[in-house]
């Protein structure tokens, strides 16, 4: 069960981390709160595993792993429309001038 656990921990961390990047990319305050609210969820979770509110594990994981595959699934629909056209041109641009500078 620790595997499980540490599996949906570290796709939720993932996708916190992405969405933290595209925070701060981006200047969008609420991609970086977003993550802080799902997190608390998630510790919340735990805490009433803990108090013997949810008293199965396998509750607490299932709950555990949809909230971090929803939140997965939700960061991945915005990395996919991230703006890398414009760093990819950059990247272009700089190869380019390599290329001219080396052949002068």
């Amino acid at each position: 069960m620790g595997v499980v656990e540490r599996i949906f921990a570290v796709l939720f961390h993932i996708s916190a981390s992405v969405l933290v990047y595209k925070a701060v990319k981006e200047k969008i305050i609420t991609y970086y709160i977003i993550p802080i609210i799902i997190h608390d969820l998630i510790d919340l979770v735990a805490i009433l595993y803990r108090f013997e509110y949810i008293k199965n594990i396998f509750i607490i994981e299932l709950i555990i792993g949809i909230f971090s595959s929803c939140f997965a699934s939700y960061v991945y629909k915005l990395y996919i429309s991230f703006d890398t056209d414009s760093d990819l041109k950059n990247a272009e641009k700089s190869f380019m001038l390599e290329e001219k500078n080396k052949t002068i």
